[in-house]
């Protein structure tokens, strides 16, 4: 568990680049408890500042990292890929394919599931994590103010905070639910092989409880298998 962890680390420091590395370290710790990794092909989309796929690295993976455009440069191999334009099949052949808090920013998230089973080889893995809209924080900076609505939530924050807001319902965060994406893994030929919510693993039966795990999961974390 590592929720108290972040909790107190956001409350003495902020979200600095630290807390992020918290969470991936946490995140990658947890994938080596399913699989293997150690001479694993990995994609990491949406890869951001990349921290995931360099602790896939320190596990003597073979890591890629992707995004639309790089935040640090010295991340190689690096290529650029949009996660809502997948049309190509030139990066298949990973054996994992990482994508964390993406999911949530996608328009069409079934597309992308689609989509990238492409890249995976058949047996292969995606671990997927996002955060589900009903979640503590999914409306991310204005939460918990996004239970009034999209629309009103938004509203709100911005009377009560006036500036420039990060996100906005519609345009770059998107209402997904657990079950939804459930549904969508199992019609685009994924198994599931663990579901739990990533900050707390240890209560994954919260996962098992439709409904709830819309609530409680936090931020949802999967380990699918490509059939």
């Amino acid at each position: 568990m590592i929720i108290d962890k972040l909790i107190v680390h956001h409350l003495r420091k902020g979200d600095d680049r630290d807390f992020y590395r918290m969470q991936a370290q946490d995140a990658v710790e947890w994938i080596r408890g399913q699989i293997p990794l150690f001479n694993k092909k990995v994609l990491d989309v949406g890869c951001g500042a990349g921290m995931l796929g360099e602790f896939c690295q320190m596990a003597g993976a073979a890591v890629t990292f992707s995004d639309l455009a790089p935040e640090r440069p010295e991340l190689k191999p690096y290529v650029s890929l949009d996660l809502q334009h997948l049309n190509t099949k030139s990066m298949a052949g990973s054996d994992l394919v990482i994508c964390s808090n993406v999911l949530e920013h996608l328009r069409y998230p079934w597309y992308f599931l689609d989509r990238i089973r492409d890249y995976i080889n058949p047996g292969g893995y995606l671990y997927l994590s996002w955060t589900p809209w009903l979640s503590p924080w999914g409306g991310h900076e204005y939460s918990p103010l996004h239970y009034l609505g999209a629309t009103l939530g938004q509203k709100v924050y911005d009377t009560l905070k006036p500036g420039k807001r990060i996100h906005t319902v519609g345009r770059n965060l998107f209402k997904t639910s657990v079950s939804g994406v459930l549904l969508e893994t199992e019609i685009y030929g994924y198994k599931m092989i663990r579901m739990v919510p990533r900050y707390y693993p240890e209560f994954a039966f919260l996962t098992r409880a439709p409904v709830v795990r819309e609530f409680l999961t936090w931020n949802c974390a999967m380990l699918l298998q490509r059939q």
